[in-house]
């Protein structure tokens, strides 16, 4: 017997009404692994946060002249349960003595097992150069590491000699074909502290001056 329009309307938002709780039951689960997992993430910085994530900026006082990178963390989430530590994600901008603006992808990683509280946690952070032309000609310039530990809500951290590597006396980038490079090694401190974009912004503006 053929249904009719009502049966086949109660029918439709049945199946619908399936769909929908199927979606948000598996959305409760995948975020009651998240958390179990990376409970961590929502307390860095030494407080708790909505959401599983980090940023700050801090000022590189380097021979070639002031940098200011602005970094925002975050657990990598694809990688679970398969590496010997916890990985990092995210995004990164430094300010240069030119007043440049360069946006730059970011990794990094601590140690398996993070406690909810990170305090003295070793952290190791990476950045390079992001943009349509490096993604053409493989020229990730410029590369940057920081490599220190969590100091309440700070990062206390330096450089590991990148900076005087990855920029000339000008504050211009060294890039791949520059190959002979001349540089001073220095190894350049950095405290990194809780701060927002638009406060980046205005400080990088202010640098440029």
């Amino acid at each position: 017997m053929a249904q009719s329009p009502s049966q086949t309307r109660r029918s439709r938002g049945l199946g619908l009404g399936h769909a929908v709780a199927l979606v948000v039951f598996v959305g409760i689960i995948v975020s009651t692994v998240f958390i179990s997992s990376y409970k961590w993430s929502f307390y860095l910085g030494g407080r708790f946060h909505v959401l599983p994530c980090w940023q700050g900026m801090g000022k590189l006082q380097a021979k070639t002249g002031d940098y200011l990178p602005f970094v925002w963390i975050a657990p990598q989430t694809r990688d679970v349960g398969g590496y010997t530590q916890t990985n990092l994600t995210g995004d990164a901008h430094l300010c240069t003595p030119r007043g440049e603006n360069i946006h730059l992808s970011l990794g990094g990683g601590m140690r398996k097992h993070v406690n909810v509280s990170t305090d003295g946690e070793a952290i190791n952070l990476y950045m390079d150069g992001r943009s349509p032309i490096a993604n053409m000609n493989g020229d990730y310039s410029p590369h940057l590491e920081f490599k220190g530990h969590w100091q309440n809500a700070k990062l206390v951290m330096d450089d590991q000699g990148t900076v005087a590597k990855a920029f000339r006396s000008d504050g211009t980038i060294y890039h791949a074909q520059d190959r002979n490079r001349v540089y001073t090694p220095e190894l350049v401190p950095i405290t990194v502290t809780s701060a927002s974009f638009s406060e980046y912004q205005a400080a990088c503006k202010a640098m440029s001056k």
